[in-house]
């Protein structure tokens, strides 16, 4: 992945890994065996924990009186393995501040290395000289250990921690070079399905092209999330709209959506919103998982236009939409394989549509 150039590499719990990278060394744990639970069971348990974490820093802030006089501590989601990580001997650790349910915390990992305050990969880049002479110092046997927390929230934000990470594992150019293809191929992909729509147009001879297709992502089933941050402006990038755009700040399309987080919404929202196209891609899951839970939510989905007309799409969330890493851009191509799927069925003489456009592009996944 692209965390190769650093000392130690350390993978969430929570997330699948692929058969090339299990040579990782995994650092966390966490009480949720997600192969056994259905999603209902892990939001209700997560939600649970986020409550309790709450209620400890309330009661921490109130000065609350227990017969210890200590901290009152709540056990993490995803606890570190203190001492397999103090034995990796790190320098450079990567971690993320951006979602509570995803993985540790920035404090969490912190304080697991017995370093400084939390401090993120923006204040870093204004602040690198003082925090090399003070955070990065940290004592306790951790000395030199620099914890860079990431913490995109668009694609160009996930674009630049390509550079943030190159930059703390010593080699700059890779990251500007990581930086320039992945926004490369994004760029490449919209005029690759706004040609493909085009010279379709032109061998119909229509005089207006049909409305792009409106495409909603669930990024949980049990209760539903809407797809947010980047996910909006992927399904953007892939020549769709987003059909639930839940921003009080809407301006109409294109840029109708400001990265803002997922959102908790209801089957009611949903089916007001009548996507053209649902993709499942829980945050977390597999394809096969993501498959498996869409079947158990069939009542559901069934009760859209789109589950009629066969445009119920399962992907693997975690791989190609969760993870603010390089294969977003296979994930944007996967938003129009799977989007453009109808509109290329009755494609007829030509020179193809846009699925055969977008598979020339050599970046959609067999899957």
């Amino acid at each position: 992945g692209e965390a190769e150039e650093s000392e130690e590499e350390s993978a969430s719990s929570s997330s699948a890994v692929p058969d090339d990278e299990k040579k990782v060394r995994i650092l966390t744990g966490t009480g949720i065996d997600i192969h056994a639970t259905d999603q209902g069971e892990i939001d209700a348990a997560v939600k649970d924990a986020a409550a309790k974490a709450k209620d400890a820093a309330m009661c921490s802030l109130g000065g609350a009186d227990d017969a210890g006089g200590g901290d009152i501590r709540v056990d993490s989601l995803y606890p570190i393995l203190r001492e397999e990580l103090r034995e990796a001997n790190p320098t450079v650790v990567l971690t993320q501040n951006l979602c509570g349910v995803c993985a540790p915390s920035t404090d969490e990992v912190k304080t697991a290395l017995g370093v400084g305050g939390r401090k993120s990969a923006r204040s870093e880049e204004k602040e690198e000289e003082e925090e090399d002479s003070n955070d990065d110092d940290g004592g306790g046997g951790d000395d030199g250990v620099r914890v860079v927390s990431l913490e995109p929230e668009s694609l160009e934000d996930v674009a630049d921690t390509f550079v943030t990470v190159a930059e703390a594992c010593g080699v700059p150019d890779r990251g500007e070079e990581l930086k320039r293809s992945f926004l490369s191929d994004l760029d490449r992909l919209g005029r690759t399905v706004e040609e493909a729509r085009r010279r379709r147009r032109d061998d119909d001879h229509e005089n207006h092209a049909p409305p792009p297709p409106r495409v909603l992502l669930l990024e949980w089933l049990d209760p539903p999330y809407d797809g947010g941050h980047w996910i909006p402006a992927m399904i953007e990038r892939a020549g769709c709209i987003p059909s639930l755009v839940h921003r009080s700040t809407v301006v109409g399309f294109p840029r109708s959506w400001d990265s803002a987080k997922s959102k908790q919404i209801t089957w009611a929202d949903v089916r007001a919103s009548d996507p053209d196209v649902v993709l499942v891609a829980s945050c977390g899951f597999d394809l096969r998982r993501n498959a498996r839970d869409a079947r158990g939510a069939a009542d559901e989905l069934a009760q859209l236009r789109a589950a009629r007309e066969g445009r119920v799409y399962a992907c693997d969330g975690d791989m190609y939409f969760a993870r603010p890493g390089p294969k977003l851009a296979a994930g944007a191509a996967i938003v129009a394989r799977c989007a453009f799927d109808d509109e290329d069925e009755d494609e007829g003489e030509g020179e193809g549509g846009v699925i055969d456009a977008v598979a020339g592009l050599g970046n959609v996944p067999r899957e």
